[in-house]
């Protein structure tokens, strides 16, 4: 990939151009899961000599050299070997939070470089930020500001819109992600015909190059696609997927499903047969985690209508991944813009599946909000990330389940 130009100690974009998301709450709970086994944290070779330096009590090995890279040691159990018993970190506490590895201080923000600015988006594999828990994002702009010279973000070029095609403007990408943001924002929609309709203006730009519109031309694109897309999703009927959607559906659920961390003590076999009972969907969930309630299958299927606000985290969720401009290109695969934004609205099917899961758990007839925040810290502690997901089988499965009938069928469905 080009880059147009590095961000350092004097580049203006490390500053005032740092655009953080309205509608997001954050402060890190003190939970822990970060720390036992979900991060892998690299460090640098000067954070690495200033901690293998130190004398740590009970820390007898506290780095790991990995081929070109090194970092933090793990337990036998995914913990983070300065993590204490207390779910405090162990280098925070002696040297204070600046010595702490740049990966930590970052987590769940991830600042994104694109369309001239450094947008920011989170990890909503991160309870707290799944919850919406704390204070605005805002108030972490000055801490967030300090550490970006220290990252050297790449400005990168326009994406495509699709594969093999010319790349887009930045004004482009942005004029077009702020309609279906708009979209997911519309309180004159219900919440579950946002997303629909989000989904049927997303997949009609397929056909459409939009790097042929000049600026009026595309104004009247989107006001037109969105009102037909709104009146679709209107008048839309809940109708059970195909067969083959829903083979495919499965495949992806035991995916995302899957808790990959250090530490994870599932063998191979283990494994195996919990992607194989997801995918059969017969009789119980199997345990992909340690949360997951054992309930039939059957229970994702019942035709429950959701209270307004259980869709909150997911709306939530989809506008600030958005507006971070980091759902496709670098931060998801390589994918090109309308590929990445498909299979980011192909999340909230997942999500509304697994919101379904905890909600028969706790013996709702629905999910309610926190059911579905959950959900959205299970499918997002996946998407983008794990490896998996770059093979060819599984983009042959993402490129079947975002097309306009699918994507369309699994929301009215299961959403």
């Amino acid at each position: 990939m080009r880059c147009s130009r590095l961000m350092g100690d004097n580049d203006p974009m490390s500053g005032d151009v740092l655009n953080m998301p309205r509608e997001q709450c954050y402060d890190c709970t003190g939970c822990g899961r970060c720390c036992s086994g979900v991060l892998t944290v690299h460090v640098t070779a000067e954070e690495a000599a200033r901690l293998g330096a130190l004398a740590w009590a009970d820390v007898p090995q506290p780095l790991v050299r990995e081929g070109e890279k090194t970092r933090l040691a793990h337990r036998d159990d995914g913990r983070c070997v300065f993590l204490d018993d207390a779910n405090r970190c162990r280098i925070h506490a002696q040297l204070g939070e600046a010595a702490k590895p740049l990966a930590c201080r970052l987590y769940p923000l991830l600042p994104v470089p694109a369309a001239g600015q450094v947008r920011l988006d989170l990890r909503f594999g991160c309870p707290a930020v799944a919850e919406n828990s704390g204070r605005p994002v805002e108030a972490h702009r000055p801490a967030l500001r300090a550490l970006l010279p220290a990252l050297h973000l790449a400005q990168p070029d326009p994406p495509a819109q699709l594969p093999g095609q010319k790349p887009m403007t930045w004004p482009v990408v942005e004029r077009v992600t702020r309609a279906v943001h708009d979209v997911l924002a519309d309180t004159m929609l219900v919440p579950r015909e946002r997303i629909a309709t989000a989904i049927l203006l997303a997949d009609a730009f397929r056909p459409l190059f939009l790097t042929a519109l000049e600026p009026d031309s595309l104004e009247k694109v989107l006001a037109t696609f969105t009102r037909t897309a709104a009146t679709e999703a209107v008048a839309a009927r809940r109708t059970a997927p195909p067969g083959v959607v829903r083979a495919a559906f499965r495949q992806l659920l035991a995916l995302y499903g899957q808790e990959d961390r250090h530490g994870a003590r599932r063998s191979l076999a283990a494994r195996w047969r919990g992607y194989l009972g997801v995918v059969t969907g017969v009789g119980r969930m199997p345990a992909l985690r340690p949360d997951f309630p054992a309930v039939p299958f059957t229970a994702m299927e019942r035709d429950t209508p959701w209270p307004r606000e259980a869709y909150e985290p997911l709306l939530r969720c989809l506008r600030v991944r958005l507006e971070s401009l980091g759902f496709f290109g670098e931060r998801f695969y390589g994918a090109a813009y309308l590929d990445g934004l498909l299979a980011l609205l192909l999340t909230a099917p997942l999500t509304a599946w697994f919101a379904r899961l905890y909600a028969a758990g706790a013996g709702l007839p629905a999910p309610d909000a926190a059911c579905t925040a959950r959900a959205v810290a299970v499918v997002h502690d996946a998407h983008g990330v794990t490896p998996t997901l770059t093979l060819p089988a599984q983009r042959e499965r993402l490129t079947l389940l975002t097309q306009r009938k699918a994507l369309a069928g699994l929301w009215g469905w299961y959403g």
